[in-house]
């Protein structure tokens, strides 16, 4: 099946793989695949859409597997504000102005932020502490607390929100990886984060490993693995 939560899909479709694996007995194996090219979507002339310039095209898969023995998925946790449906959308190639020869002519087939102020205003207010409540739910429902996660998977941003979230929750570049040779992938971000944490020593056994992201719309979430 298809999903979309933007950059906060992966968590959805970690939370609904381990709800149908609850509910139906017979599956017990489900492929996660992923394929992030938004960066298409972007018209570098567009000063507006420059929060997106760092978009990077990847493609990542995983499986969940019932009963494995290692890593094992806990809790998620999502918070979604439609406030922000708005804010950053293709004006063209949908229902309400269909593709066309003018609509290409005039650029309108790019990802648009029509009034980049107003989201910032309002997206100050709310984005970072979600980040931290959704970390915090998911951590708590898992039977952990903040202060045992060893690794987190947080999506690309700029650095000082990036640093911003890490100080809040106690934590530092040990314990995540900050993409330096690539920009933001998208919800593909915690996968690569994983096989650079495990590269680089950061992730080990028996660690918690939570993986916190947010998509535009407004969609944060975070989900907790104990790995090994």
């Amino acid at each position: 099946m298809d999903l979309n939560a933007r950059c906060a899909t992966l968590m959805g479709g970690i939370r609904l793989a381990k709800a149908l694996m609850t509910a139906e007995s017979e599956v017990d194996t489900i492929l996660l695949a992923s394929g992030y090219q938004n960066c298409d979507l972007i018209n570098y002339q567009n000063a507006r859409s420059r929060f997106m310039f760092s978009l990077a095209a990847s493609g990542v898969a995983a499986i969940l597997q019932r009963d494995y023995p290692h890593n094992h998925v806990l809790e998620t946790a999502i918070i979604t504000d439609g406030e922000f449906a708005n804010d950053v959308y293709c004006p063209a190639g949908g229902t309400e102005m269909p593709i066309s020869c003018e609509a290409i002519e005039q650029g309108l087939q790019y990802l648009d932020v029509p009034d980049p102020e107003s989201m910032k205003e309002r997206l100050d207010k709310l984005s970072m502490q979600n980040f931290i409540r959704v970390v915090k739910q998911a951590t708590e429902r898992s039977s952990y607390a903040i202060s045992d996660i060893d690794y987190l998977t947080l999506l690309h941003m700029k650095r000082s929100a990036f640093s911003y979230v890490l100080n809040e929750l106690g934590l530092n570049m040990n314990h995540t990886t900050y993409f330096e040779a690539w920009g933001h992938m998208g919800q593909n971000d915690a996968i690569v984060s994983i096989e650079e944490g495990l590269k680089a020593g950061k992730i080990k056994a028996n660690n918690l490993v939570c993986m916190a992201a947010a998509g535009i719309g407004y969609t944060w979430s975070a989900t907790c693995i104990k790995w090994g």
